[in-house]
């Protein structure tokens, strides 16, 4: 038991035997007679449940309170303060604690399983002697799962007020599963209060070995290296990974700058974990690392192209999607020479056994350069693959590797099968929230796409009146424990909200609308912001709410980015938009459509209520889409390498197909159900080179044949294979 453990027991113990012995404080009469010894009774904020911190409308990300364990005498008047707050896998809490100069308080998070304070599970501490300066900065993990977490400010001896600041946020890397290692040289910032970890993910093989090196940017700064295998030995018995807080068997070091050498034991190949902790205070740095033997993850191909000394045998590790077609050659110098090559498809843990190659080939001496290709054959088989090639050593080599995308089909038997199939395509691994919105009719849904980006969260479609079974089997499969509905009963009834409620994993559900459409958007707003608080860019959009293109178009932007997406009717602004425009102040109003969409008396207003204010628009509904997806990308908030194609006739799948793209970090694009249009043609056409999968949603029904073979033709490359300068 750790030291911090038993001061808890300790303090709880000596609070709950005073209680029991009747140690009181006397209650006296108004007449100044003492009465009896009477027990203080529990206060709320002294035991689970605690006291939640994050119920909406969230009012402050600060609490403040006093603590009283002075005489140290039984029992401490207030010794302990508890909060609670929702957290999931991969959302990070930040809490700073400050008090009363000359105090010594303490703070405490515990795990949801935590059934009261004398039996609390830590989860993490701040315990510094002689100071009642504390912070966490803990990202929450599979290991203790989701749900509400509790915040203890707890005090052994002191007496005087405190202030607690704390914050949730999303997409956090700061524990397992961590991020996929990509690149031979990663650079970040971590510091002890705000982001105190950046985890980084990669797959090692059974004896290999790995060298990697953790350098801060100053000299000055001190940082931590930690590196975790797959599984771990808890008393004899191995167990996985799940939370670098909790885990041993690690390789440790800190310093400025720290290498380490990792050899994989034979019972610990598979994922490994790079955990680059904060020492000192916003501390920049670069992690390299470098494998030492010709196996699983092999190196990097950064650029598509690698150049060198080639050994006997080599491996390289590359990502794939499904639609991709991956080339290869292979050239050689000065001698000619034989060569062998195999490609192993993701998931692989060792290239050593070349039967499970999902593709082999040989090529005599005289073969210059060596040729190969590979289709990726599914969805399934997509993630990092890897290329071993063996061959005679030869001074000079140069590998290059080149993709040629081609669309695939996202779909089902009807609007709410197929957002069912882009769910399912986007959140694999399912996701603590799921939005819901209504299939029949748009205005309440075009708002969803903020509110699903700041909980990192699917869409999902009902009708009004039934939750369709391939539904309910998308929420058991996604196993959301919050869901948010969005739109009043006369979009989803409350039979379907009850429906939705008493699916196993669901603990809350919570409905989020309004009077009409605009006032619905309003409402989304404020709890998109209220969820992000300090992450909140100040960004907004605003789109017409009378029809669905422009809203659409702007889904992914507003997921990936986190902003909401205001409605207006084009000649008028609505006094509930109006209203949360000016709580909000946004520094930017991005609006999307020209005069026609929104009227220029609607864009001069809020261009008042905001910093500043811009259109992004185009000659009709598909240029504006192509235009909103430039503007993604020349703005960083979005990149090409994953495009969406939705029917610009209908709104159901792009509804659900703009968090799909926002959550892949692309963009949406719309197009005539007959014939791709121009303006996405173009897009497609000017991006190529940098897209890595084309998705189209919906079926031949909403988008023909056609636009599929319009949009491969849009997206062939032609590489160049000629041969190196040295050659």
């Amino acid at each position: 038991m750790s030291a911090a453990a038993i001061r808890i027991r300790t303090l709880a113990a000596a609070v709950v035997v005073a209680l029991l012995a009747g140690v009181c404080t006397p209650v006296t009469t108004a007449h100044g007679g003492v009465l009896r010894p009477a027990l203080r009774p529990l206060a709320a904020d002294d035991d689970v449940p605690g006291v939640p911190l994050d119920e909406y409308p969230l009012v402050s990300r600060t609490v403040t309170g006093t603590l009283d364990a002075v005489p140290i005498s039984l029992p401490p008047e207030d010794a302990i303060d508890l909060f609670s707050v929702y957290l999931a896998p991969g959302e990070q809490i930040q809490a700073r604690l400050s008090a009363t100069p000359g105090t010594d308080f303490d703070l405490y998070l515990f795990s949801p399983d935590s059934v009261s304070f004398i039996a609390a599970i830590e989860v993490a501490s701040s315990i510094t002697a002689g100071t009642s300066s504390e912070s966490i900065c803990y990202t929450a993990s599979e290991r203790y799962g989701a749900g509400r977490y509790y915040l203890a400010v707890v005090t052994w001896n002191s007496e005087g007020s405190y202030q607690l600041d704390w914050h949730v946020s999303g997409r956090s890397d700061g524990n397992v599963p961590g991020r996929a290692l990509m690149s031979s040289s990663v650079t970040g910032v971590v510091d002890p209060a705000t982001d105190r970890d950046d985890v980084y993910a990669l797959p090692l093989a059974p004896g290999q070995s790995v060298t990697c090196t953790l350098t801060a940017d100053s000299p000055a700064d001190t940082v931590k290296l930690a590196v975790y295998p797959p599984m771990w030995d808890n008393g004899g018995v191995l167990e996985p990974v799940l939370d670098v807080y909790h885990a041993g068997d690690a390789v440790v070091d800190q310093g400025s700058a720290v290498t380490l050498n990792v050899n994989v034991p034979g019972d610990r190949g598979g994922t490994w974990y790079f955990d680059v902790r904060a020492v000192s205070p916003d501390t920049a740095y670069t992690l390299e690392w470098e494998v030492a033997n010709p196996d699983v993850p092999g190196a990097p191909l950064d650029s598509g192209v690698a150049t060198g000394a080639l050994t006997a045998s080599t491996v390289w590790m590359f990502p794939v999607r499904w639609g991709q077609q991956v080339t290869g050659s292979l050239w050689t110098s000065p001698t000619p020479a034989a060569a062998s090559a195999w490609l192993f498809a993701p998931g692989t843990t060792s290239v050593a056994d070349t039967t499970g190659a999902a593709w082999s080939s040989s090529w005599s001496a005289s073969d210059q350069p060596k040729r190969f290709s590979w289709s990726v054959p599914s969805e399934a088989a997509e993630g990092i693959a890897f290329l071993r090639v063996d061959a005679p050593a030869a001074p000079l080599f140069e590998q290059r590797i080149w993709k040629s995308v081609t669309s695939r089909r996202l779909y089902g038997a009807d609007r709410y099968a197929t957002a069912v199939r882009i769910s399912r395509s986007g959140f694999r691994s399912g996701s603590d929230v799921v939005v819901i919105a209504s299939g029949e009719n748009f205005p309440d849904a075009l708002s969803a796409s903020g509110l699903a980006g700041a909980y990192d969260a699917p869409l999902l479609l009902v009708r009004k009146a039934e939750l369709s079974d391939v539904v309910q089997q998308e929420i058991d499969r996604l196993a959301p424990s919050r869901v948010f509905v969005v739109g009043g009963p006369g979009a989803v009834s409350d039979t379907v909200v009850a429906s939705i409620a008493a699916r196993p994993s669901v603990r809350v559900v919570t409905r989020v609308s309004g009077a009409d459409r605009y006032e619905t958007s309003a409402e989304v707003a404020r709890r998109v912001v209220s969820r992000l608080g300090p992450d909140f860019d100040g960004v907004v959009y605003v789109a017409r709410g009378d029809l669905f293109p422009d809203a659409l178009a702007v889904s992914p932007l507003a997921w990936r980015a986190r902003r909401p997406v205001l409605l207006t009717a084009p000649g008028a602004l609505s006094d509930s938009v109006r209203a949360v425009l000016h709580d909000l102040s946004p520094s930017e109003a991005i609006v999307i459509g020209g005069t026609g969409a929104v009227s220029s008396a609607v864009f001069d207003e809020v261009d008042g209520l905001a910093d500043t204010a811009r259109r992004v628009w185009g000659l009709d509904r598909y240029a504006t889409a192509a235009a909103v997806a430039e503007d993604g990308v020349e703005t960083g908030v979005a990149a090409p390498s994953f495009v969406a194609i939705a029917t610009g006739a209908n709104f159901p799948d792009a509804l659900a197909g703009g968090a799909l793209a926002g959550a892949e970090g692309g963009v949406l694009l719309l197009s005539a159900p007959s014939a791709l249009s121009s303006p996405t043609q173009a897009f497609l056409a000017g991006s190529r080179e940098g897209i890595e999968a084309c998705r189209l949603l919906g079926g031949t029904g909403a988008l023909a044949e056609t636009v599929r073979t319009g949009a491969d033709t849009a997206l062939a490359v032609t590489w160049p294979d000629h041969p190196p300068a040295w050659w």
